[in-house]
């Protein structure tokens, strides 16, 4: 941000993948960090993970499936 490469950073944004219902609790994927990147002229989300874990897997299929939204790894 300090740089003027990147706006709007923020850390742990709440996206829901599934809502609630009567029987279960929504699900959530929960990056570590989403900021607007000036050069591509979108939205990024970034994640740090030391390993992939099947659910990690899993609620990024349905992130991309039910918003659009790719994982930046780091």
């Amino acid at each position: 941000e300090r740089a003027g490469e990147i706006t709007g950073l923020v850390r742990q944004v709440k996206i829901e993948l599934i809502p609630k219902t009567k029987l279960y609790r929504a699900c959530y994927y929960i990056p570590d960090f989403a900021y607007f990147d000036k050069r591509a002229g979108k939205t990024v989300y970034e994640d740090s993970k030391g390993m992939k874990t099947k659910e990690y897997l899993l609620k990024r299929k349905l992130l991309y499936w039910r918003h659009g939204i790719e994982i930046r790894e780091t």
